[in-house]
């Protein structure tokens, strides 16, 4: 049996041992009550650092990922099939622990429902191809995915549109169709899902000197994506982007034709990303 939450095994023989204490204590009219402060302190530091705790632990201790999840990349996966044998294990490593260390929902009108694990998997599949040359996959403490069935508004951006990277509270919210079909079909749909994350990366890595892309503009993103600036500006729901997004999207998508129409930039990814 795999132990996914090591402090949630942590907590229990401290439980114990703080009953133990007031059981045996209280009324004692020595200073013997005092000893039940040690277990409650080591309960509220394992609280506070329980995703440092976990995290630590699952990286010593992978769970291996649902063989549904494994087939989806094998048939799915772009970049998962780019590696060899021993970089698709760290692959699933980092997609089993992002799994477990992020928070998925689906929102409806009135409740937050979870969404089935390999719906998880494939959004979570692009914050791994991102972050894959990086030590920090799990993108700082952006650490909740909202979505939506279909496009939203919000309180920053009282209108439809498809993605949000919302900064002060380290969320991310989706279109659930948009953001599976730009995976899936990164032909025919823009990948909302990785320019999300690209936005989130960008925020968590203010010192990482991200090229300017304004002077390649729309043009070699469009001839790579095979898209044009209406199309994902419409899907998107925006009437202005994030252009270094867009580009990183592109860089992702085809690394060998980005580079042929914009090498600058490409070398200015390869050397911030390491992929």
């Amino acid at each position: 049996m795999k132990i996914r939450s090591l402090s949630n095994i942590l907590y229990f023989p401290l439980f114990v041992i703080a009953l133990g204490i007031f059981y045996f204590t209280y009324g004692d009219n020595t200073n013997s009550f005092i000893w039940i402060f040690a277990p409650i302190v080591l309960i509220i530091a394992i609280y506070v650092g329980q995703s440092q705790i976990d995290y630590w632990w699952l990286t010593r201790n992978p769970v291996p990922l649902e063989a549904p999840i494994k087939n989806w990349l094998s048939r799915f996966g772009v970049f998962y099939n780019s590696l060899d044998d021993q970089q698709q294990e760290e692959y699933e490593h980092r997609l089993s622990n992002y799994l477990f260390a992020r928070e998925f929902s689906l929102v409806g009108k009135s409740e937050k429902r979870d969404l089935p694990e390999d719906i998880k998997a494939i959004i979570a599949s692009q914050a791994i191809n991102l972050t894959f040359g990086q030590d920090d996959y799990l993108l700082d403490d952006y650490d909740r995915i909202f979505l939506y069935a279909h496009p939203f508004p919000s309180p920053q951006f009282q209108f439809l549109h498809t993605l949000e990277a919302e900064h002060n509270d380290k969320v991310l919210i989706l279109s659930l169709d948009h953001a599976v079909h730009g995976v899936v079909k990164p032909t025919e749909h823009y990948n909302i899902a990785l320019h999300a994350y690209a936005e989130a990366f960008m925020h968590v890595n203010p010192t990482k000197e991200f090229p300017e892309v304004h002077q390649e503009g729309w043009e070699p993103v469009e001839a790579v994506l095979g898209m044009t600036k209406t199309f994902i500006l419409n899907t998107c729901g925006f009437e202005v982007v994030d252009l270094k997004a867009v580009h990183i999207v592109s860089y992702f998508t085809d690394k060998e034709k980005y580079r042929q129409l914009c090498p600058l930039p490409a070398a200015e990814f390869e050397r911030i990303f390491k992929l």
